[in-house]
Protein backbone atom coordinates (compact mmCIF):
# COMPACT_ATOMS: atom_id res chain seq x y z
CA UNK A 1 0.00 0.00 0.00
CA UNK A 2 1.39 3.47 -1.06
CA UNK A 3 0.86 6.36 0.69
CA UNK A 4 1.03 9.85 0.09
CA UNK A 5 0.68 11.95 3.56
CA UNK A 6 0.78 15.31 3.45
CA UNK A 7 1.14 15.24 7.28
CA UNK A 8 3.43 12.41 7.88
CA UNK A 9 6.29 10.59 6.35
CA UNK A 10 4.71 7.09 4.88
CA UNK A 11 7.17 5.24 7.35
CA UNK A 12 5.10 6.08 10.31
CA UNK A 13 2.22 4.42 9.38
CA UNK A 14 1.82 1.49 12.11
CA UNK A 15 -1.13 -1.20 12.02
CA UNK A 16 -1.48 -1.54 15.55
CA UNK A 17 -3.72 -4.69 17.74
CA UNK A 18 -5.35 -6.34 14.57
CA UNK A 19 -8.18 -8.99 14.71
CA UNK A 20 -11.59 -10.34 14.47
CA UNK A 21 -12.97 -7.95 17.02
CA UNK A 22 -11.75 -4.57 17.17
CA UNK A 23 -10.24 -2.20 15.10
CA UNK A 24 -6.61 -1.33 13.39
CA UNK A 25 -4.98 2.03 14.41
CA UNK A 26 -2.51 4.10 12.47
CA UNK A 27 0.23 5.94 13.89
CA UNK A 28 -1.07 9.36 12.01
CA UNK A 29 1.30 12.13 13.91
CA UNK A 30 4.45 11.31 14.99
CA UNK A 31 5.91 13.97 17.58
CA UNK A 32 1.85 15.68 16.96
CA UNK A 33 -1.00 16.76 19.25
CA UNK A 34 -4.81 17.09 18.63
CA UNK A 35 -7.11 20.16 19.70
CA UNK A 36 -10.07 17.75 19.82
CA UNK A 37 -11.88 17.39 23.11
CA UNK A 38 -11.59 13.68 24.17
CA UNK A 39 -14.40 11.59 25.90
CA UNK A 40 -12.01 9.99 28.16
CA UNK A 41 -8.81 10.06 29.50
CA UNK A 42 -6.14 7.76 32.19
CA UNK A 43 -3.16 7.62 32.71
CA UNK A 44 -1.34 4.34 33.28
CA UNK A 45 2.42 2.89 33.24
CA UNK A 46 1.33 0.65 30.25
CA UNK A 47 0.95 2.04 27.20
CA UNK A 48 -0.85 -1.53 25.86
CA UNK A 49 -3.64 -0.76 28.34
CA UNK A 50 -4.24 2.70 25.90
CA UNK A 51 -4.22 0.18 22.99
CA UNK A 52 -6.54 -2.08 24.56
CA UNK A 53 -9.52 0.30 25.43
CA UNK A 54 -9.31 2.08 22.05
CA UNK A 55 -8.98 -1.30 20.41
CA UNK A 56 -12.40 -3.04 21.89
CA UNK A 57 -14.42 0.01 21.98
CA UNK A 58 -16.68 0.89 19.81
CA UNK A 59 -16.67 4.73 20.27
CA UNK A 60 -13.51 5.25 20.08
CA UNK A 61 -12.25 6.58 16.64
CA UNK A 62 -9.01 8.56 17.57
CA UNK A 63 -6.21 8.02 20.47
CA UNK A 64 -3.63 10.68 21.44
CA UNK A 65 -0.35 9.20 23.96
CA UNK A 66 2.04 11.63 25.92
CA UNK A 67 4.55 9.81 27.78
CA UNK A 68 6.05 11.25 31.11
CA UNK A 69 6.67 9.23 33.96
CA UNK A 70 3.58 7.52 32.86
CA UNK A 71 1.16 7.08 29.95
CA UNK A 72 -1.54 9.78 29.52
CA UNK A 73 -3.86 8.92 26.94
CA UNK A 74 -6.97 10.52 25.48
CA UNK A 75 -9.84 8.88 23.59
CA UNK A 76 -12.14 10.89 20.96
CA UNK A 77 -15.28 9.90 19.32
CA UNK A 78 -14.94 11.66 16.83
CA UNK A 79 -13.42 11.62 12.67
CA UNK A 80 -9.89 13.14 12.65
CA UNK A 81 -9.24 16.31 10.29
CA UNK A 82 -5.85 17.56 9.32
CA UNK A 83 -7.03 20.94 10.92
CA UNK A 84 -7.08 18.93 14.07
CA UNK A 85 -3.29 18.00 14.32
CA UNK A 86 -0.78 19.97 15.38
CA UNK A 87 2.78 20.05 17.24
CA UNK A 88 5.39 19.30 17.72
CA UNK A 89 5.27 17.38 20.68
CA UNK A 90 8.45 15.42 21.13
CA UNK A 91 6.37 13.32 23.65
CA UNK A 92 3.27 13.00 21.74
CA UNK A 93 1.71 10.83 19.50
CA UNK A 94 -1.80 10.42 17.48
CA UNK A 95 -3.43 7.50 16.51
CA UNK A 96 -6.75 7.08 14.54
CA UNK A 97 -8.52 4.43 12.36
CA UNK A 98 -9.46 4.40 8.81
CA UNK A 99 -12.84 3.40 7.81
CA UNK A 100 -13.44 5.02 4.26
CA UNK A 101 -11.55 7.50 2.08
CA UNK A 102 -12.88 10.38 3.00
CA UNK A 103 -11.02 9.81 6.38
CA UNK A 104 -7.63 9.02 4.23
CA UNK A 105 -8.57 12.73 2.92
CA UNK A 106 -9.36 14.49 6.44
CA UNK A 107 -5.81 13.30 7.29
CA UNK A 108 -4.01 14.99 4.27
CA UNK A 109 -4.06 11.59 1.72
CA UNK A 110 -4.60 12.40 -2.07
CA UNK A 111 -2.42 9.91 -4.04
CA UNK A 112 -5.52 7.32 -5.29
CA UNK A 113 -4.49 4.12 -4.90
CA UNK A 114 -5.64 0.51 -2.98
CA UNK A 115 -6.32 1.25 0.86
CA UNK A 116 -6.67 -1.04 3.56
CA UNK A 117 -9.39 -0.04 5.39
CA UNK A 118 -11.56 -0.96 8.61
CA UNK A 119 -15.22 -0.33 6.96
CA UNK A 120 -17.41 -1.42 9.61
CA UNK A 121 -14.89 -0.86 12.67
CA UNK A 122 -14.45 -4.63 13.16
CA UNK A 123 -10.96 -5.12 12.94
CA UNK A 124 -11.49 -6.97 9.09
CA UNK A 125 -9.94 -4.84 6.80
CA UNK A 126 -11.03 -4.56 3.08
CA UNK A 127 -8.51 -3.83 0.45
CA UNK A 128 -10.65 -0.63 -2.06
CA UNK A 129 -9.49 1.82 -4.81
CA UNK A 130 -9.68 5.24 -3.06
CA UNK A 131 -10.18 8.01 -5.36
CA UNK A 132 -9.28 11.38 -4.11
CA UNK A 133 -10.27 14.71 -6.17
CA UNK A 134 -11.83 18.20 -4.83
CA UNK A 135 -14.57 16.81 -3.23
CA UNK A 136 -12.93 14.51 -0.77
CA UNK A 137 -11.93 10.81 -0.77
CA UNK A 138 -14.28 8.43 -2.63
CA UNK A 139 -14.49 4.76 -2.85
CA UNK A 140 -14.59 3.47 -6.19
CA UNK A 141 -17.37 0.98 -7.18
CA UNK A 142 -17.59 0.81 -10.97
CA UNK A 143 -14.94 1.83 -13.28
CA UNK A 144 -15.01 0.63 -16.90
CA UNK A 145 -12.40 1.75 -19.23
CA UNK A 146 -11.26 -1.05 -21.10
CA UNK A 147 -12.53 -4.71 -22.27
CA UNK A 148 -10.30 -6.42 -20.50
CA UNK A 149 -13.25 -7.33 -17.89
CA UNK A 150 -16.07 -8.74 -19.63
CA UNK A 151 -19.07 -6.77 -17.71
CA UNK A 152 -22.08 -9.84 -19.48
CA UNK A 153 -21.82 -11.65 -16.26
CA UNK A 154 -24.23 -13.39 -13.92
CA UNK A 155 -25.89 -12.82 -10.67
CA UNK A 156 -23.34 -14.42 -8.86
CA UNK A 157 -20.62 -12.82 -9.75
CA UNK A 158 -22.14 -8.84 -10.15
CA UNK A 159 -22.88 -9.99 -6.12
CA UNK A 160 -19.61 -10.84 -5.54
CA UNK A 161 -17.58 -8.64 -7.29
CA UNK A 162 -14.86 -9.11 -10.40
CA UNK A 163 -12.03 -7.68 -12.26
CA UNK A 164 -8.78 -5.18 -11.32
CA UNK A 165 -9.47 -2.13 -8.79
CA UNK A 166 -6.90 -0.49 -11.00
CA UNK A 167 -8.93 -0.81 -14.36
CA UNK A 168 -12.33 -2.18 -14.90
CA UNK A 169 -13.76 -3.53 -12.50
CA UNK A 170 -17.33 -4.10 -10.80
CA UNK A 171 -17.14 -4.13 -6.82
CA UNK A 172 -20.04 -6.21 -5.66
CA UNK A 173 -23.13 -5.65 -4.73
CA UNK A 174 -22.89 -7.25 -1.23
CA UNK A 175 -20.31 -4.95 -0.49
CA UNK A 176 -21.94 -1.65 -1.83
CA UNK A 177 -25.49 -2.96 0.01
CA UNK A 178 -23.16 -3.23 3.45
CA UNK A 179 -21.41 -0.09 3.19
CA UNK A 180 -24.68 1.68 2.26
CA UNK A 181 -26.52 0.32 5.15
CA UNK A 182 -24.07 0.55 7.38
CA UNK A 183 -23.62 4.46 7.11
CA UNK A 184 -25.48 6.93 5.04
CA UNK A 185 -23.57 7.77 1.27
CA UNK A 186 -23.67 10.03 -1.53
CA UNK A 187 -22.55 9.16 -5.02
CA UNK A 188 -21.04 10.13 -7.96
CA UNK A 189 -20.73 8.98 -11.13
CA UNK A 190 -18.60 10.34 -14.46
CA UNK A 191 -19.00 9.49 -18.42
CA UNK A 192 -16.85 10.53 -21.17
CA UNK A 193 -17.54 9.89 -24.80
CA UNK A 194 -15.02 9.21 -27.47
CA UNK A 195 -16.60 12.18 -29.00
CA UNK A 196 -14.95 14.17 -25.78
CA UNK A 197 -18.53 14.98 -24.39
CA UNK A 198 -18.74 14.28 -20.43
CA UNK A 199 -20.96 14.25 -17.88
CA UNK A 200 -20.97 13.99 -14.12
CA UNK A 201 -23.89 13.22 -11.37
CA UNK A 202 -24.17 14.14 -8.09
CA UNK A 203 -26.96 12.87 -5.33
CA UNK A 204 -26.35 13.30 -2.16
CA UNK A 205 -28.17 9.94 -1.08
CA UNK A 206 -27.49 6.40 -2.24
CA UNK A 207 -28.26 2.97 -1.34
CA UNK A 208 -28.31 -0.37 -2.05
CA UNK A 209 -31.08 -2.77 -0.52
CA UNK A 210 -30.25 -6.47 0.50
CA UNK A 211 -30.61 -9.56 -2.20
CA UNK A 212 -33.77 -10.23 -1.18
CA UNK A 213 -34.70 -7.22 -2.29
CA UNK A 214 -32.55 -7.66 -5.66
CA UNK A 215 -30.36 -4.84 -4.24
CA UNK A 216 -32.65 -2.39 -5.21
CA UNK A 217 -31.70 1.25 -5.89
CA UNK A 218 -32.96 4.26 -3.91
CA UNK A 219 -30.98 7.82 -4.95
CA UNK A 220 -32.17 11.16 -3.77
CA UNK A 221 -30.24 14.81 -3.55
CA UNK A 222 -30.16 15.06 -7.02
CA UNK A 223 -27.50 17.85 -7.27
CA UNK A 224 -28.64 19.87 -10.50
CA UNK A 225 -26.58 22.52 -10.73
CA UNK A 226 -23.04 20.89 -10.32
CA UNK A 227 -24.24 18.41 -12.58
CA UNK A 228 -25.23 20.52 -15.12
CA UNK A 229 -28.93 18.96 -14.46
CA UNK A 230 -27.42 15.53 -15.91
CA UNK A 231 -29.46 13.41 -14.30
CA UNK A 232 -27.68 10.26 -15.32
CA UNK A 233 -29.34 7.94 -12.32
CA UNK A 234 -32.94 9.25 -13.44
CA UNK A 235 -34.29 6.07 -15.00
CA UNK A 236 -32.20 4.05 -12.15
CA UNK A 237 -34.02 5.07 -9.20
CA UNK A 238 -36.07 2.52 -7.66
CA UNK A 239 -35.32 -0.29 -9.81
CA UNK A 240 -33.78 -4.01 -8.74
CA UNK A 241 -30.40 -5.11 -9.96
CA UNK A 242 -31.10 -7.25 -13.67
CA UNK A 243 -28.05 -9.43 -14.95
CA UNK A 244 -28.43 -11.55 -18.27
CA UNK A 245 -30.34 -14.10 -16.36
CA UNK A 246 -32.07 -12.38 -13.64
CA UNK A 247 -34.63 -9.98 -15.44
CA UNK A 248 -35.91 -7.42 -12.71
CA UNK A 249 -36.34 -4.51 -15.34
CA UNK A 250 -39.91 -3.05 -16.88
CA UNK A 251 -39.36 -3.82 -20.32
CA UNK A 252 -40.59 -6.83 -22.04
CA UNK A 253 -37.34 -8.01 -22.81
CA UNK A 254 -34.32 -8.61 -20.14
CA UNK A 255 -32.03 -5.15 -21.07
CA UNK A 256 -28.81 -6.65 -19.50
CA UNK A 257 -29.13 -9.68 -21.73
CA UNK A 258 -29.77 -9.54 -25.47
CA UNK A 259 -28.03 -8.75 -28.68
CA UNK A 260 -26.14 -5.43 -27.27
CA UNK A 261 -24.77 -7.05 -24.40
CA UNK A 262 -25.40 -4.28 -22.00
CA UNK A 263 -24.65 -5.69 -18.75
CA UNK A 264 -25.78 -5.83 -15.30
CA UNK A 265 -27.44 -2.79 -14.04
CA UNK A 266 -30.39 -0.86 -12.32
CA UNK A 267 -32.91 -0.91 -15.92
CA UNK A 268 -36.49 0.14 -16.22
CA UNK A 269 -37.34 -0.03 -19.47
CA UNK A 270 -33.51 0.18 -20.21
CA UNK A 271 -33.32 3.57 -19.68
CA UNK A 272 -30.38 5.84 -21.49
CA UNK A 273 -27.21 4.86 -19.32
CA UNK A 274 -25.51 1.80 -19.69
CA UNK A 275 -22.44 1.74 -17.46
CA UNK A 276 -21.94 -2.17 -17.79
CA UNK A 277 -22.30 -2.72 -21.60
CA UNK A 278 -19.64 -3.78 -23.99
CA UNK A 279 -16.70 -1.06 -24.32
CA UNK A 280 -15.41 -0.82 -27.61
CA UNK A 281 -12.03 1.00 -28.70
CA UNK A 282 -12.06 3.85 -30.47
CA UNK A 283 -11.95 2.67 -33.47
CA UNK A 284 -15.22 0.81 -33.07
CA UNK A 285 -16.57 3.02 -31.26
CA UNK A 286 -18.52 5.75 -33.97
CA UNK A 287 -21.86 3.81 -33.66
CA UNK A 288 -25.00 6.54 -34.19
CA UNK A 289 -27.77 5.76 -32.59
CA UNK A 290 -29.51 4.31 -35.31
CA UNK A 291 -27.01 1.38 -35.53
CA UNK A 292 -28.84 -0.25 -32.66
CA UNK A 293 -27.83 2.00 -28.99
CA UNK A 294 -24.86 -0.61 -29.10
CA UNK A 295 -22.11 -0.19 -26.80
CA UNK A 296 -21.75 1.68 -23.21
CA UNK A 297 -23.87 4.75 -23.87
CA UNK A 298 -25.60 7.98 -22.09
CA UNK A 299 -27.52 9.64 -23.99
CA UNK A 300 -27.21 13.21 -24.09
CA UNK A 301 -23.56 12.33 -24.84
CA UNK A 302 -23.11 9.30 -27.23
CA UNK A 303 -25.48 9.99 -30.08
CA UNK A 304 -23.15 8.83 -32.44
CA UNK A 305 -20.33 8.08 -29.91
CA UNK A 306 -19.91 4.95 -27.43
CA UNK A 307 -18.43 5.84 -23.97
CA UNK A 308 -14.85 5.91 -23.50
CA UNK A 309 -15.13 5.48 -19.37
CA UNK A 310 -17.36 5.65 -16.46
CA UNK A 311 -16.60 6.10 -12.97
CA UNK A 312 -18.90 6.03 -10.03
CA UNK A 313 -17.86 6.81 -6.62
CA UNK A 314 -19.82 6.69 -3.51
CA UNK A 315 -18.72 8.47 0.17
CA UNK A 316 -20.02 9.24 3.31
CA UNK A 317 -22.74 12.15 3.22
CA UNK A 318 -21.56 15.56 4.27
CA UNK A 319 -22.76 15.95 7.83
Amino acid sequence: MHIMWLLVHPLLILNLLKGSFGKSLNLIGKHKKTTLIPYHTIQTPKLQQCFSICHYSKKCRVMETTQTNSFNCKFFDVTLQASDITGPDLNTNIYAETRNCQDLYNIGVRASGDYHLNLFGDGYEYLLFCHFDADGGWIVIQRHIDNEFSFHRQWDVYKEGFGDSKGSFWLGLELIHKITRDQSQQVKIEALSFSGDSAMAKYGAFSVASEDKNYLLSVDGFDAIASNNMDILKYSIGMEFSTLERDNDNYEHNCANGWNSRGGWWYDTCGDFMPNAQWYPEEQAYKPVGDGWKGMRYGPITESWTLKSTLILIKPKDN
